[in-house]
């Protein structure tokens, strides 16, 4: 049973023993992996102009966003709408162009492929059947960063997607094959796709993060000390480790967030 608790600093949501989203009253710290994802976002160059979060909930993802001067417009899908009204109440004094669609995310990708009329890409993602197309604002398309004509271009799409099962919250299955495939067809060149990836029963990790990456040609795996999530960033262009591990320290340094220096990034894939 969910439960929605006030702190001084911020409106949870707990299952159980676990907070499984948060809304902050102010830009800053979390001190969750939420810290560590909003620094592999600001480290990109040039800084993204927009960021599709699936799985919004509360969205616990903008306060360190914008403590990083992030001013990239947020676009959240999610299925309950109790998270956006949490998020109002808490951030919408200061969070900037914060918006969200009360939706499945699987849907939002394949009708963003559809909206935008791109026949290699919807191949290429597998998306064959009749699609219903939502109203998606056409901004999330950069015609100059997205690689000719009718070319989807969003330049960050992280997947925060978790459903709980029994006392366990666990990714849905679509996180793990169907979401990577489409989001990959749906970024720029030079976008990247971050994933929240909690374990799977019965795949072992090395499976888990080959699967959800197998759709990118650079891959990343973000492990964390104070959790058994990993983060997965996957693109299609290559970038330099070292400079990645310390914009991403440098950032968590100037969050003060209690995750810095408690992370570890390893390569998965390059090419």
């Amino acid at each position: 049973m969910s439960r929605v608790v006030r702190t001084r600093d911020a409106i949870e949501v707990h299952e159980g023993d676990v907070v499984v989203t948060r809304a902050s009253f102010r830009p800053g710290p979390t001190h969750t992996l939420l810290d560590v994802i909003a620094s592999v976002i600001v480290a990109q160059d040039p800084p993204p102009s927009d960021a599709v979060v699936l799985g919004f909930a509360a969205g616990g993802l903008v306060a360190p966003l914008r403590a990083l001067a992030s001013d990239a417009s947020v676009f959240g899908i999610d299925l309950d709408p109790t998270g956006e009204a949490i998020f109002r109440e808490a951030s919408g004094a200061w969070a900037g162009d914060v918006r969200v669609q009360i939706g499945d995310a699987v849907a939002w990708l394949e009708s963003h492929l559809a909206k935008h009329h791109d026949p290699e890409a919807m191949r290429a993602a597998n998306v064959t059947r009749p699609v219903t197309v939502d109203d998606v604002e056409a901004r999330w398309v950069d015609p100059s960063r997205s690689g000719g004509p009718g070319r989807v271009g969003v330049t960050v799409i992280v997947d925060d997607l978790s459903t709980v099962v029994g006392d366990d919250v666990q990714k849905p299955y679509e996180s793990i094959e169907a979401v990577p495939r489409l989001a990959a067809s749906c970024l720029a060149p030079d976008g990247i796709f971050i994933s929240n990836v909690l374990p799977w029963p019965g795949i072992e990790w090395p499976a888990l993060i080959g699967n959800i990456g197998m759709p990118f040609d650079v891959v990343h795996e973000i492990r964390l000390e104070d959790y058994e999530n990993r983060i997965l960033l996957g693109s299609r262009a290559p970038r330099d480790e070292a400079a990645l591990v310390e914009s991403i320290a440098e950032s968590l340094a100037r969050l003060g967030s209690r995750q810095a220096g408690r992370f570890e990034v390893v390569a998965r894939k390059s090419r």
